[in-house]
């Protein structure tokens, strides 16, 4: 996929993203696509979730109808 992306031109006058990206086969959401990354407070967050879920005096509602 980086390969193919590199291949793209943006700013060529001949050929649009999305006739470049037909040509080698990439689909344009691939290539606008940026992944996100946590922040290290998200990361932090997450862990006291798991934390807190994994303690066992927590009671579990999986399966469970309200």
């Amino acid at each position: 996929v980086d390969e193919k992306r590199a291949i793209i031109r943006p700013r060529d006058p001949d050929f649009t993203i999305e006739r470049q990206c037909d040509l080698v086969g990439l689909p344009r959401s691939t290539y606008y696509y940026e992944s996100c990354s946590d922040d290290a407070f998200n990361l932090a967050m997450m862990r006291e979730i798991d934390l807190l879920f994994m303690a066992e005096d927590v009671p579990k509602l999986v399966g469970t109808r309200i």
